[in-house]
């Protein structure tokens, strides 16, 4: 296995991509504090018609996309468990970035929720994509992203509209030469009245109505892993829990 490191941080992902795009307040966007304050969605805060809700993720868990020969002593899985929190810690708290790992290569990447691409950006010294996204409900105070993806060509346009569910993509190759592939949803939060930017656990907006079949699914994997793997179990506070020890971790 290559050695135990991971790509540039999901914050400083975020951040970059935030500040590229100009999706925060002027002052956030490094320039002065005039002009109309705007959103890591893209749209003025007073478009806001509703609230992100996430209706999948974005892998199928019920679809067996982890791969079947996981040497539970090397890099990941002797240090994380398949869907995990990843990021930097701020103040002790982790930055609550979900991560899908030890997937199949070619594995489907889905949709989040209906809505549109707002920027894509290839990378190629890892060989894959980031994706950002603009939900329908046009939430003006969180932006979702997944990173570590290979886009279907008619999802690399911006505005290319997709639905909920909708496959977008497919799992590459970890850092191009692994045999398994991982995903990061990535939420990034404003505060409401400021330009404060918080990371936020996805699993904070997940749709009412499919709220219990998504967490259902990741208590699946969590029993499947702890009867596998004694190396990097589910802890009970994480199974009774979940996964993110903190809704919001400041950027």
């Amino acid at each position: 296995m290559a050695p135990e490191e991971k790509p540039v941080t999901p914050a400083a992902k975020l951040l970059l991509t935030l500040v590229v795009a100009c999706t925060l307040p002027a002052a956030a966007c490094g320039g002065g504090g005039g002009g109309a304050p705007t959103s890591p969605s893209g749209a003025p805060p007073t478009t806001t018609t509703g609230t992100m809700a996430i209706s999948h993720f974005a892998i199928d868990l019920a679809s067996s996309p982890f791969v079947s020969n996981i040497d539970l002593n090397a890099w990941p899985a002797h240090t994380f468990p398949p869907i995990h929190v990843f990021g930097n810690t701020y103040q002790g708290k982790v930055e609550p970035t979900l991560m899908f790992d030890m997937l199949k290569i070619g594995t489907p990447v889905y949709a989040p929720f209906d809505g549109t691409i707002r920027q894509v950006i290839d990378q190629p010294e890892s060989c894959d994509t980031e994706m950002y996204f603009i939900d329908n409900n046009r939430d003006s105070q969180n932006s979702l992203s997944y990173d570590h993806v290979t886009p279907l060509d008619k999802f690399r346009a911006k505005g290319a509209a997709f639905k909920a569910g909708e496959q977008i993509g497919t799992i590459p190759a970890w850092q191009c030469t692994q045999k398994h592939g991982g995903i990061e949803m990535m939420l990034v939060s404003q505060a409401t009245g400021t330009s404060t930017v918080r990371a936020r656990c996805p699993l904070a907006l997940l749709d009412p109505a499919r709220k219990a079949t998504l967490l259902a699914g990741i208590a699946s994997v969590m029993d499947w892993w702890n009867a596998l793997s004694p190396r990097s179990p589910y802890s009970a506070s994480e199974r009774a829990n979940g996964l993110c020890p903190v809704e919001y971790v400041p950027l």
